[in-house]
């Protein structure tokens, strides 16, 4: 999970709470005491908001995960092959026949798997 923590931070904040209560006050043991509790409470705060954020992010990279296995499982066929599972869903252009495919523009044969005829350069449809 996350290793980096900004908790420390806190020890910091309450340090600087503690000598503003001090100066305030004008006593150093309120200071002291003020620095410790705030220290103290400072960090805990900020640990629970990086715990509470770190939930919220982890949830919302599980749902885009989800989302994501979702959709490649519709597109994606389930076959217990996996060199089916690279082969593309069905071919553009017309499959070839023992007799061969033909340009139905000009009629020249094609070759088996060819999207455009070499003769006339005209788009192949699927059938």
């Amino acid at each position: 999970m996350r290793s980096r923590t900004y908790a420390y931070n806190g020890i910091i904040l309450g340090i600087l709470f503690g000598m503003a209560a001090g100066a305030y006050t004008e006593s150093v043991p309120i200071g002291v005491i003020v620095a410790i509790l705030g220290s103290v409470v400072c960090f805990l705060i900020i640990r629970f908001l990086e715990n509470l954020l770190g939930r919220g992010i982890d949830k919302a990279t599980d749902a885009v995960a989800n989302q994501f296995a979702k959709r490649s499982q519709k597109s994606t066929p389930q076959s217990g092959n996996l060199a089916d599972r690279f082969q593309t869903s069905a071919p553009s252009q017309p499959t070839a026949t023992q007799t061969g495919v033909f340009c139905t523009k000009c009629g020249a044969e094609v070759k088996p798997g060819s999207v455009f005829c070499a003769k006339c350069g005209a788009e192949l449809k699927k059938n």
